[in-house]
């Protein structure tokens, strides 16, 4: 006859013959490491079109944030992505190249390594003012329903477009 679980149980307690404890769950790994945007191997060229990607992020937290981040998740999330891995990941790869094979790239290309990071990096830059812009519109739209709020109430005629 089977003993029932819960007396199997104690008397596997009793005998001191336990189970080890379970293992602790795996501790989350920990993010990675913030990118050095002054990284010197940065070229020189390259450096303005980092100021703007980093001052348009900046620009884009500051809208999404007196926005309140009504329905634009998504686009903050996407500049998320760009600041944390697309741009690190672009320029860590443009870094991996070793100097003196970088004229290969201009040999099968007919463009340099540096000319294509800086078109790239414009390429980002020209994503980060489309999402910025979204959020100004945002803005834009608040402001000119308190034109009309002011313009209703007080019986002024001008136009906001």
């Amino acid at each position: 006859m089977a003993r029932p679980p819960l007396f199997q149980r104690l008397l596997t307690m009793m005998r001191g013959d336990r189970a080890a404890p379970a293992a602790a769950p795996a501790a989350a790994a920990p993010p990675p490491p913030r990118f050095d945007f002054n990284d010197p191997r940065i070229p020189g060229a390259s450096q303005p079109k980092i100021a703007i990607i980093l001052k348009t992020l900046s620009e884009i937290q500051e809208l999404a944030q007196r926005s309140g981040g009504n329905s634009a998740g998504e686009y903050l999330d996407e500049a998320r992505r760009i600041e944390t891995a697309y741009l690190p990941e672009l320029m860590i790869s443009y870094f991996a190249i070793p100097e003196q094979h970088r004229a290969e790239i201009f040999r099968r290309t007919g463009k340099s390594a540096s000319f294509q990071l800086n078109e790239r990096l414009d390429t980002i830059i020209d994503e980060l003012q489309e999402i910025a812009r979204y959020f100004a519109n945002g803005e834009m739209e608040k402001f000119s329903g308190n034109l009309k709020f002011i313009d209703k109430r007080f019986g002024s005629n001008h136009d906001f477009e």
